[in-house]
């Protein structure tokens, strides 16, 4: 008890290891896979265990306002009068303006509940008391008054029929706005000369006719962007269109200096196919000047079309696929918390002895998902195997979940529209982040800056001895590392692969040279590089009532591929998904009222760490603490009253449930913990700085302690 007070009060928690997590590890756990950080995050299945608990929020109560036109009064929950005597005059004051009659249910001076009288129609409005009388408010208010006029009665199905006439109307026939694209196409050449713009018609329909097939797009300014300011990482990827006629759009996706979104390249196509990939490739070579692919790097998912094509085209690229959906389809053969740890501890591992070890921990665990696991190809999706030169350590695809999510309400527009949407996203996206930087003195890029910081904090803990030639060695934790500052180099191999010093070489950095670590940090992540990919802006078209006539022959529309069934606009989501976006339930947990009187609450035992007294008790030396902070500690401790321990029994059982032979050994072992108990009780009255390195010493036995004497009642 009194070991346990010490701790406490010199902010030590034995029993806690999460200020000892390996950098760049999360830990809150909210999803199976990897977030767009490059982090490892979790989802524990076994409840909310790790999470903060969410504070229940104060009532925002709106007070209504008396001198509100009887026209303008709109009802919501939490609206609040001055009594029910105001409250049912507004109600009926708003009855009276809409056109229907009320049946007051319950009236009084407490709670007033009023209906309208046709069954018909579900509109319902109660108010009460607030809790702390501060007026009267609106609890509840359901359903929405339907006023029956003119004796018409309208179907759903009229009501899509208007809609359909009224969007005809607005944005015209499907025909009328396909005839457009040779005029749109014309406009944006005009604009952006430089820029490239393809369309493939397709002249063999069944029915003669010649149709829209392709279109991509690569803005000139985009792409000198992503070659001058990002890294050579493209990330691929295809997502539906979510209009009549359906398809799909393919997007070239890169990652600039701030860890973020750059797309640059994009295209409508029939489906995702390999002939659409290798088509879209095509084109994205000839943009990038890309021959073989080599020193290029391209992450995408397992989408047997775009492997096939990348094979064809690019033999010479480093190909990454999606870590979060190779473990999805993992999963589903080995699933547990144990195979889900080991699976992202060997994702996320930078060495490949780490690997291998860690592989060995899942062979133990289950052969099958060890096989499963190497069948794939490690060196597609985990961080041991992936190359070096362009600084970018990601294994997933989030680039492109980004950009998908982005462009939601464009891909539900009709083609020109769609496409208009995200030219116009894009352009305000490069205007707004060269702004970001313009503004900035930092030299580094925010993320990029914050990382830095994260690292310097931690470097503390690393034991480091120059070696000679810029080369150090440090000890972190028990782990030793060779850090080379001249080539920018450790063998953690978490500096070399995201250009970002690490703790490690944090430490020799700031604390050994004593220079700023901005020097360390690769060009790719500074200001410079940064404005390079954003100093070109888009430049604008002109409207629709500007675009020339161009001679070239119209295309209709693609035909309408109807789907059986009723057409969907949300994707199926897998099984892990739909774990994260349940419902959060209102009841409190570990309600004591609701428990069942049959059954006994356990309580959770809380971890002690075990400590060797022993080795506490030869290192203590007098004059450590101060006498009177030691002394108001344990007169604490002995003031507190004892509890007599009381047997649990089960309910309609009058004897303990414990074996007879466990009673007899506690009543043994009871004086003789008690003893010890007041031996240490008075060794602790000599001091406690010895008690606290000791402590220190035990939970970090290969690092040097250092403790800093605080104050005379502190240490």
């Amino acid at each position: 008890m009194v070991l346990a007070k010490m701790m406490r009060a010199c902010n030590i928690d034995a029993g806690n290891d999460d200020d000892w997590t390996e950098e760049g590890t999360d830990t809150e756990y909210f999803s199976d896979y990897v977030d767009s950080d490059n982090e490892v995050v979790t989802h524990n299945n076994s409840g909310d265990e790790g999470r903060k608990k969410r504070k229940r929020g104060k009532k925002r109560y709106i007070t209504f306002n008396p001198n509100t036109p009887i026209n303008e009064v709109e009802f919501s929950k939490n609206l609040i009068f001055e009594g029910p005597d105001q409250f049912k005059k507004v109600v009926q004051g708003y009855a009276i303006f809409q056109g229907f009659n009320i049946l007051w249910k319950r009236t009084g001076d407490k709670k007033i509940e009023a209906t309208c009288k046709n069954k018909e129609c579900a509109w319902r409005i109660y108010g009460s008391w607030t809790f702390k009388k501060e007026g009267f408010a609106v609890k509840k208010l359901e359903g929405n008054h339907v006023n029956v006029q003119l004796g018409i009665t309208v179907t759903k199905t009229t009501c899509y029929k208007a809609r359909s006439l009224a969007c005809k109307k607005i944005l015209g026939t499907l025909e009328e706005h396909y005839n457009l694209l040779p005029s749109y196409i014309a406009e944006l050449k005009k604009v952006n000369r430089t820029s490239t713009f393809e369309v493939v018609l397709d002249r063999g329909s069944p029915d003669g006719a010649v149709r829209f097939k392709r279109f991509y797009v690569c803005f000139d300014s985009l792409r000198k962007g992503f070659l001058e300011g990002c890294r050579s990482v493209i990330g691929l990827d295809g997502c539906f269109l979510k209009s009549k006629l359906g398809g799909q759009l393919l997007s070239a996706v890169g990652r600039d200096g701030n860890n973020q979104m750059f797309p640059f390249a994009w295209a409508v196509v029939e489906g995702e196919n390999e002939n659409s990939w290798r088509w879209f490739l095509d084109l994205l070579m000839k943009d990038l000047g890309i021959k073989d692919g080599y020193r290029w790097t391209i992450i995408s998912d397992q989408q047997k079309g775009l492997e096939k094509a990348v094979k064809v085209l690019l033999p010479h690229v480093e190909h990454r696929n999606c870590a979060r959906h190779i473990y999805a389809n993992w999963k589903k053969n080995n699933g547990g918390v144990a195979l889900k740890s080991l699976f992202w501890r060997a994702v996320m591992c930078t060495t490949e002895v780490e690997f291998f070890r860690i592989m060995e921990e899942m062979r133990a665990v289950s052969v099958k998902a060890c096989d499963q696991f190497m069948q794939v190809g490690p060196q597609k999706f985990c961080r041991a195997f992936i190359s070096e030169w362009n600084k970018c350590e990601i294994v997933h695809n989030n680039i492109c979940e980004c950009f998908n999510a982005y462009i939601l309400q464009a891909r539900a527009k009709p083609l020109i529209d769609m496409l208009e949407d995200i030219r116009t996203r894009l352009m305000k996206m490069m205007a707004e982040k060269k702004q970001l930087v313009i503004g900035s003195t930092d030299e580094l890029c925010p993320r990029v800056k914050k990382k830095v910081e994260e690292a310097r904090e931690l470097s503390w803990r690393c034991t480091i001895v120059y070696v000679g030639e810029s080369k150090f060695q440090v000890a972190d934790l028990g782990e030793g590392y060779v850090v080379d500052l001249k080539r920018m180099t450790c063998t953690c191999r978490r500096w070399n692969l995201n250009g970002i010093p690490c703790l490690h070489a944090m430490g020799c950095i700031v604390y050994w040279n004593r220079e700023e670590p901005q020097k360390y940090v690769h060009e790719y992540f500074k200001r410079e590089m940064y404005l390079k990919a954003y100093e070109q802006p888009l430049e604008p078209p002109n409207g629709k009532n500007l675009w020339a006539k161009v001679q070239d022959p119209p295309a209709l529309p693609p035909q309408v591929r109807k789907m059986p069934g009723r057409p969907k606009n949300s994707r199926n989501k897998d099984a892990s998904e739909k774990e994260l976006t349940r419902k959060r339930s209102n009841k409190k947990e570990n309600n004591q009222a609701k428990l069942s009187t049959t059954h006994k609450r356990r309580g959770r035992k809380k971890k002690i760490a075990k400590l060797n007294l022993s080795q506490l008790r030869s290192n203590i030396e007098p004059g450590d603490m101060s006498q009177h902070s030691m002394d108001e500690v344990i007169t604490q401790d002995q003031q507190r009253p004892v509890v007599p321990e009381v047997p649990s029994a089960r309910p309609g059982c009058v004897s303990d449930i414990r074996p007879p032979k466990l009673q007899a050994k506690r009543k043994q072992i009871a004086p003789t913990l008690k003893a010890q108990i007041s031996k240490e009780i008075a060794l602790a009255k000599k001091g406690c700085g010895k008690v606290v390195e000791s402590l220190l010493q035990i939970m970090m036995p290969d690092q040097p302690v250092r403790i800093s004497y605080i104050g005379e009642y502190g240490g």
